[in-house]
């Protein structure tokens, strides 16, 4: 009675006044300390059972063996199997299936088979005992071939043995564990509430919710294990509406909301990052007296920390009566995801100082950080400590010291760690994936991508993300039409996160039209979607299409973040749009966004070029956090105007504002001076002092700026001595700036040897040809440009189409050469007609030199007058009010033509005409330029 009831001290006082126990009674009290899991004084009173000149019987042997099983001692449990054979108790059905139960435990699953062997075959209480210790080693086609064999010996199974099978299986025996479930619904187990949870729970883990839910739909009553089993189902699936949908359907059928059926709400909450559904299922359990559950105490922490909602998260932590390594892991979690590596790295001093050792989550957590925020001494101390204490085995940290290696560059590192790994997972394949692909090698990431498919596993969203970011560095659009065919195979194409990461590779590799069809077809189309189809068009010259995109986003309703607003204000940069800027603008005040850095430094950037500088310096004024990216912006704009002075005094603000110039703003003042030939002495200047008084190491951009100033100030020679000098491999840069200083100065010898390097290096390049043959042509050889633009031809060089754009009534216009096709393109020839009479009379002539075709002089000078900008320039005149500023961008350098003209029609129409080209911007006023010197390719 008192073994019954766990009373050990009375069954014990009870059992040593006993002169001489029977089997009975040792039985009794060894099943009693098995009971309450009292390991060693069950073996210490086998021990004395054995010197007694008693026995056991079944029930003691069966405990004893219990003992063995949890404690997983595999030689008390070989010395029990003996004395069971010397007892001739081998051949019990309960003693034979716990010793099954004993062998599979100890991971001695042939010794527990060879038991099974030697025992009847005719109870099914052996045969589930032999497929529970397969299940338990995971051997899920062994269980399905011994369910079968006991199939073939007319043995029917039973609840628990079909539960034990589906509990074993996995989605590698989907087809066999189909058949199972037909052999269910057969012998009418269909309706069993534990059979069916059973089934749920196995298609679950194939990620099949369709089965999952259809047998859901069928149960005669639904519990809470088939909710929160079916909840959990759709949030590890991505569907977290689904989950919380059936959450409401739970309450409405009033079952019970028990600890599971809340923490997958939760869960899904965490999946939607709804903070307020997830605040009211927090209200739930605290009203249903939850809170100081643990399981339910750390996934409240994982929710809010997950939210964002770190001081809820930390406030809710404190409030637990006890804190374990579960709610310090939440915690951790939470802190690491937003990479707050002070706190990460405080709470885990904390966790330690505690008495708590951490666990594979902890330092998972911890490798992450430390990886995010590049620093690996940190990554290293955990490694080693790791290695120490034997626990660097565990995948998730492997994991997770494969990622920080790789995300490093230490490659080679990472591979130690992946080759020493005897489960390769999903995990580990894309963290080596992701670091060869960070790190540019592409080509290796393809082939451990192969390996991944060869080796049987299949690839998840993630992996899928992972290798098409690949495709967009290497820009291999077949590879990326590949992964997509893939992608829909495996049913994903619906995919928020998938979807997203194929329209950003169709628009890195240029193909718009699949990068549209992809978005299109998505249900949930995010802003993260639609920022990767505004950066495409943006990246390949069509930034109309990326404002038309940017309104489209608004009228759908769209959020916009702080990546769309900045593509969309190069995008007004590029168009000298300045008005779409400024509504882009408002809207950025309006979010939040206006006194960001890298944002205000991109609005600096736009307001420049398009003409606005004061803006532009407004702007700079009004950031509250400067830094030298903006200093640099404004530094830059007044480069492109041609305003020396204005940029070394900003310079020099920017160092008195204790901001130390780095390359970018040591450029931008280069640039500066390139535009004016009496700066040589300055840029060399500025030139020296970035070596010498800063230690700013000049890179191959820097030496290019200097070809420019000497190549502008036609001192060729020092110009082609510092080429010969550069330390750095020449590029096309180099050779073009030099070139164009021999066209600009009559330089024929030289630009032939320019010309040369440049083909070498680009045997395409359409502008060095062009640029040869205004050489040429300036010193009249002109059969020798017309040759020279017939190699260009066959060579394949073709030329940049030539585009210019103006803004009007909050709409952009583009032009090309001899454009006809705009709405209002007989008024503009007509424009162009009247100012060119105009500008004759003030002896204005075409500078039809850089018109090589073999043409006669008013074919030339009529080919002059359909340039793009001159064809902008005359729309913007006729569209707007007398006194109005036009402002054109070209996506070309302005041609001398073009830029006489211009200089001409302003001093006519009494206008400020703006051209931003891919020079300067020029201001046209009263018949001069800003530039103050002729701009000529």
């Amino acid at each position: 009675m008192y073994t019954f009831f766990g009373k050990t001290e009375e069954a014990w006082s009870v059992f040593s006044n006993l002169s001489k126990p029977n089997s009975f009674a040792w039985s009794a009290i060894i099943s009693a300390y098995a009971k309450l899991g009292q390991i060693d004084e069950v073996f210490k009173l086998y021990t004395c059972m054995q010197n007694s000149t008693s026995e056991l019987d079944g029930h003691g042997f069966t405990a004893v063996l219990q003992a063995c099983s949890i404690s997983s001692d595999i030689q008390w449990g070989r010395k029990v199997h003996n004395h069971i054979i010397e007892s001739g108790w081998d051949k019990d059905i309960f003693v034979g299936s716990t010793l099954i139960d004993m062998y599979s435990s100890c991971r001695c699953v042939a010794d527990a088979h060879a038991v099974f062997d030697r025992l009847p075959r005719g109870n099914l209480v052996t045969w589930s005992a032999l497929m529970k210790g397969y299940a338990q080693l995971n051997q899920v086609n062994k269980v399905i071939e011994i369910y079968k064999q006991m199939r073939q010996q007319g043995l029917d199974p039973d609840e628990v043995t079909f539960i034990g099978i589906l509990k074993a299986s996995s989605s590698s025996v989907f087809g066999d564990a189909q058949q199972i479930h037909a052999d269910i619904v057969e012998r009418g187990f269909e309706q069993s509430l534990w059979v069916s949870n059973a089934l749920i729970h196995f298609y679950v883990r194939c990620d099949d919710l369709v089965l999952a839910s259809g047998i859901f739909n069928k149960m005669p009553e639904q519990g809470p294990v088939a909710y929160s089993t079916l909840m959990a189902g759709y949030t590890q699936c991505n569907q977290g509406h689904q989950a919380l949908q059936l959450y409401e359907r739970s309450q409405k059928h009033l079952v019970e909301a028990d600890a599971a059926i809340l923490v997958c709400t939760l869960k899904a909450c965490i999946s939607l990052t709804d903070l307020d559904y997830g605040e009211r299922i927090h209200s739930c359990i605290i009203d249903c007296g939850f809170e100081d559950n643990m399981a339910i105490g750390s996934t409240v922490i994982d929710f809010y920390a997950k939210c964002g909602d770190l001081s809820d998260a930390q406030r809710h932590f404190l409030r637990l009566p006890t804190q374990n390594i579960v709610t310090w892991n939440a915690l951790i979690t939470g802190y690491s995801q937003q990479e707050n590596k002070e706190m990460v790295l405080q709470l885990f001093d904390q966790l330690q100082a505690g008495g708590l050792s951490p666990d594979s989550v902890t330092l998972g957590a911890i490798l992450k950080t430390c990886s995010n925020i590049g620093t690996l001494e940190n990554s290293r101390c955990i490694h080693i400590d790791l290695v120490k204490r034997g626990l660097d085995v565990d995948n998730s940290i492997s994991n997770a010291l494969i990622d920080t290696y790789a995300k490093h560059g230490r490659i080679a590192e990472a591979h130690i760690i992946f080759n020493s790994l005897l489960n390769k997972d999903i995990v580990a394949w894309s963290s080596l994936i992701g670091g060869y692909i960070q790190h540019g090698q592409c080509d290796e990431a393809f082939q451990l991508f192969e390996s991944v498919q060869l080796e049987g596993l299949r690839p998840d969203p993630v992996m899928f993300a992972c290798i098409l970011k690949a495709c967009c560095s290497s820009r291999d659009l077949e590879q990326g039409r590949q992964l997509n065919a893939e992608i829909v195979c495996g049913g994903w194409e619906e995919d928020v996160f998938l979807g997203n990461a194929l329209v950003d590779m169709y628009a890195k590799c240029g193909n718009l039209e699949d990068a549209c069809r992809v978005l299109c077809k998505l249900e949930d189309r995010s802003t993260v979607g639609w920022n990767s189809l505004i950066s495409g068009y943006l990246d390949h010259g069509d930034s109309q299409e990326a404002l038309r995109l940017f309104k489209k986003m608004g009228a759908q309703g769209v959020d916009k973040n702080i990546v769309t607003y900045i593509c969309c204000l190069k995008a007004c940069s590029n168009l000298a749009a300045l008005e779409h800027g400024r509504h882009i603008h408002r809207c950025m005040i309006n979010e939040g966004y206006e006194m960001d850095v890298v944002a205000g430094s991109t609005l600096i950037n736009m307001y420049s070029n398009c003409g606005s500088l004061e803006d532009a310096q407004i702007l700079l004024q009004r950031l509250i956090r400067r830094n030298t990216v903006a200093w640099s912006a404004l530094i830059s704009g007044h480069a492109q105007h041609n305003e020396y002075y204005a940029a070394l005094r900003c310079f020099q603000q920017m160092e008195e504002e204790g901001f130390k110039p780095d390359n970018i703003a040591f450029l931008c003042l280069l640039s500066a001076c390139s535009g004016n030939p009496c700066l040589v002495d300055e840029g060399c200047r500025h030139f020296k002092s970035m070596l010498h008084d800063h230690h700013v190491q000049p890179s191959i951009e820097h030496y290019n700026s200097m070809v420019q100033i000497f190549g502008h100030a036609d001192r060729l020679n020092l110009a082609e001595d510092l080429v010969e000098t550069i330390p750095f491999q020449t590029n096309s840069t180099t050779w073009t700036s030099l070139l164009n200083a021999c066209k600009r100065h009559g330089n024929v010898l030289l630009g032939r040897r320019c010309f040369d390097q440049l083909i070498r290096i680009d045997p395409e390049n359409a502008a060095g040809h062009i640029l040869m043959a205004g050489v040429y042509t300036q010193v009249g050889m002109l059969e020798n440009a017309r040759e020279l633009e017939e190699l260009r031809r066959h060579s394949n060089g073709w030329k940049k189409p030539a585009k210019a754009f103006i803004e009007i009534d909050n709409e952009v216009h583009s032009f090309v050469v001899g454009d006809q096709a705009h709405p209002r393109s007989s008024d503009i020839q007509g424009k162009i007609i009247s100012l060119n009479m105009q500008m004759m009379k003030e002896s204005y002539q075409p500078c039809t030199e850089t018109v090589v075709d073999t043409v006669t002089f008013p074919d030339k000078a009529a080919t002059l007058c359909g340039h793009s900008e001159r064809l902008a320039i005359a729309f913007g005149l006729i569209s707007t009010a007398q006194g109005t500023t036009i402002r054109v961008s070209k996506n070309l350098r302005m041609c001398l033509d073009c830029h006489q003209a211009t200089k001409f029609i302003s001093k006519l129409e009494m206008r400020e005409i703006i051209v931003a080209d891919t020079y300067c911007v020029h201001h046209f006023d009263d018949g001069e330029c800003s530039c103050q010197y002729d701009h000529s390719l």
